[in-house]
């Protein structure tokens, strides 16, 4: 019994990145429990939710699923699908089971380049910036949290955190490609995570731009962004 739950453990994806077991858990319980019902009017936060339930099971292009709202579409069904998150370890190995597949069809249907989010409210990119950089950068005694200090400092949350902010970046700066190596060093390890932050923060520092002032403008949101886009390696 004992080598059957070794072998059931090591099944789940932990290849050398920060996405373990917990990890997973932690992200996708989030996901299911909180992300999936409050985004169903928001094809923006959608996408990101898409794009990190299926990055922790390898490896893809950038714009993977930013670009492909029928995978995100499927990808959302499957997390709403899962078995209740009471059950931690059911809902983990499930997910491993159920996401990868789904998630594979990035692979093969999905062009590479982007679409300029086209179709995707820019007021949401704008805020939803904002968010991400308060997330990775804002201290505990900024008065924007409201009292409620809710940084993303787990590894998982840091590295596709990051990853996000590329997207919006790289998109709305009309790059074409936003290579799957460039999000996957993010997770190599909680150091890589933390070194991706750090260096997004100094970037651009919190405090010096509000990305939601961009509002729905895109050109807006390219420029705020713009120092972001040789960290995040977006190529044209």
């Amino acid at each position: 019994a004992a080598s059957s739950v070794a072998a059931t453990a090591n099944a789940i994806p932990n290849d050398g990145t920060v996405f373990s077991g917990p990890a997973i858990f932690e992200r996708l319980s989030h996901f299911k429990d909180v992300g999936v019902p409050a985004t169903t009017t928001d094809p923006v936060n959608r996408a990101m939710i898409a794009d990190a339930s299926c990055r922790m099971f390898g490896p893809f292009e950038g714009y993977a699923f930013w670009n492909n709202v029928t995978l995100v579409d499927n990808v959302i069904d499957a997390l709403a699908s899962l078995p209740s998150t009471t059950q931690p370890s059911h809902f983990v190995l499930t997910a491993q089971k159920a996401l990868p597949e789904i998630c594979g069809e990035a692979k093969t249907n999905v062009p590479i380049t982007a679409s300029s989010g086209e179709g995707y409210n820019v007021s949401v990119q704008s805020a939803s910036m904002q968010n991400w950089h308060r997330a990775l950068c804002a201290g505990s005694d900024d008065p924007s949290w409201g009292g409620v200090f809710d940084p993303a400092y787990q590894p998982q949350q840091q590295a596709l955190t990051t990853g996000f902010s590329c997207i919006i970046t790289c998109s709305s700066n009309n790059f074409q490609r936003l290579p799957e190596e460039t999000l996957a060093k993010f997770a190599t390890s909680g150091e890589a995570a933390q070194g991706a932050t750090d260096a997004l923060c100094r970037a651009v520092p919190w405090g010096t731009v509000d990305f939601s002032t961009a509002g729905d403008s895109i050109s807006g949101l390219a420029k705020l962004s713009a120092p972001l886009v040789h960290f995040c390696g977006c190529e044209a």
